[in-house]
Formats: C-alpha cells, structure tokens, sequence
C-alpha cells in the first residue's frame, strides 16, 4: 500500500497493489521491503518524528563519521549490530536474533534520515534530480536488505558453538546459505548432514530452496516472514521445505500451519538439533 500525504490541502491518497506484478514493481522502488517494515519519503519542509530522532540519536552515539557522509553497506550495518547488541542473561536464540534484526533496521533508518533530510526537506529543481535521488534510496535500501538477516544467523551459530559451512562450493549450481556440519561431510554424503537457506521475506523465490544441497532430504528455510496467506505456507510446507520462524513471531502465522508439527520450527530449536548432530559426529 502507498499512501500520499498532502497536509496542505488535507488529503491523503491510497493505492493498494492488487497483483504480483504491481508487489514487484513496488519492491523495485523502495527496495524490496522486510515483513512490517515501512518506507517514509518526507518532502516537507518541517522534521517531523524529532524525539524519535533524538532516542535513536543516543542510542547509536558512537557510530563512525564517515556514515554520515554516505550509507555504509548492509555487511558493515549487520557486522556493527553484532557487536553492539549483545545477549541479555538468559535471553532465548530466537529473541536475540529478532532484536538484532530490528535494531539493525533502526540504525539504517537513522542513517538514512540523516543523509536523505537535507535534500528531501528543500524539493527538487526538476525531475531528474528526484529520480536520482530516488536510486540512491533504492540501492541503499537493497545493500541494507542483502546480507543481514544471514550474517545475524551466522552470529548466533558461531556463539552457540555450531559447525557450518557457509555459502559453499558444491558444484551443484545453487550455493545453499548454510550446510551442516561442513562442506567435507556434505560431499561425502554423510546421513546426518543438514541444510538451511535464509530469505528475509519468502516472496524471495523460495522454490529455489528446493534446488539446494541436493542430497540433504529435509530443506529448512529460515524467515522472519509471517505475512503470507495459510494456502501459500501449507505450499511451502507441502514441497518438504521446514520453516525455521523464530518462537516470538510463530503467534503470527495461520493455525493449519502450526497445526502440522513438522512444518515449522523455531531458531533455538534448529540449533539444538544441529549440535545433537554434532554429538553424533
């Protein structure tokens, strides 16, 4: 949905997509959103959300100068969370990834108020210069969106002490995100091998999953993603992939999918079943 604002003459106008084919020509303009994430383009001429800014101002006091100059990218925006947002004693898995995520899209929001204000605050001489701006929202938007979700995934495997392999070379075509325990184990075979791949929304070809680690049977897929219809994840679940949503964001998806046990699981428990492996190994 885009919603036009006009707070000079009282109006705001809405549009809602109503095919895919406009949710891509939407994911193409503001750069693929998350689940419940919103894209702001303020063209008027006052600050709006100043307390907000001045919050997220201190909570990110120490960020390196040359951020605000230009928008780092979605590596060093997920590299910097990891080492700032550190785990509360006794804090689940799955709550310290979700709060990892949503801190990183904070930062990025942030930033990109800090860089895109001055310009969007004073107009645009003609449509070129809008059009320009526009890309550069869009390609920060993607390079925030790339990496992140995977490399917080990455994070917590390394703190829990699982073995993985990641983004390997198989020579199967299709690069899986994770193998477990490694690509060694994997190439040989091996019964106890095991598979993930993460996709921040699962409008993101998920078919594909299917063409990953081909001889790993059971296809785990890792989403924070609760924004689809029963019919579209009873698909997913039917095709043999196994949703990996973390425990907090499960209470969002339809019953007749938390109905099959076998359908979905959370974070912490793919990580205990990845070192239960290891045991065996």
């Amino acid at each position: 949905m885009i919603c036009a604002v006009n707070p000079h003459e009282r109006e705001i106008h809405v549009w809602v997509a109503n095919s895919s084919a406009e949710d891509e020509t939407l994911d193409l303009a503001v750069g693929r959103l998350g689940p419940r994430e919103e894209f702001v383009l303020d063209l008027s001429r006052q600050s709006t959300d100043s307390t907000e800014s001045e919050s997220v101002s201190e909570e990110w006091s120490n960020l390196p100068d040359r951020w605000l100059q230009a928008m780092p990218t979605g590596a060093e925006l997920a590299e910097y969370i990891m080492h700032q947002v550190k785990p509360y004693s006794g804090e689940t898995v799955d709550s310290m990834l979700v709060r990892r995520v949503r801190a990183e899209y904070r930062l990025f929001r942030h930033l990109e108020s800090k860089l895109f204000s001055r310009q969007t605050n004073h107009g645009f001489a003609n449509l070129e210069t809008f059009l320009e701006l526009a890309k550069k929202l869009v390609n920060s938007r993607a390079s925030r969106a790339g990496r992140s979700l995977e490399l917080a995934v990455r994070l917590a495997f390394d703190e829990n002490q699982v073995h993985y392999s990641w983004q390997p070379q198989i020579g199967e075509g299709s690069i899986p995100d994770f193998i477990f325990p490694s690509t060694e184990k994997y190439l040989t075979r091996r019964s106890n091998t095991g598979h993930l791949a993460v996709k921040r929304t699962l409008k993101e070809r998920w078919r594909g999953v299917l063409q990953e680690a081909k001889w790993v049977r059971q296809k785990n897929l890792l989403t924070l993603d609760t924004n689809l219809s029963p019919s579209q994840l009873l698909e997913i679940a039917n095709e043999g992939i196994r949703l990996v949503i973390p425990g907090q964001l499960q209470k969002e998806l339809p019953m007749e999918v938390l109905s099959d046990g076998d359908a979905v699981t959370s974070f912490s428990n793919f990580i205990a079943e990845r070192l239960q492996d290891q045991k065996q190994n």
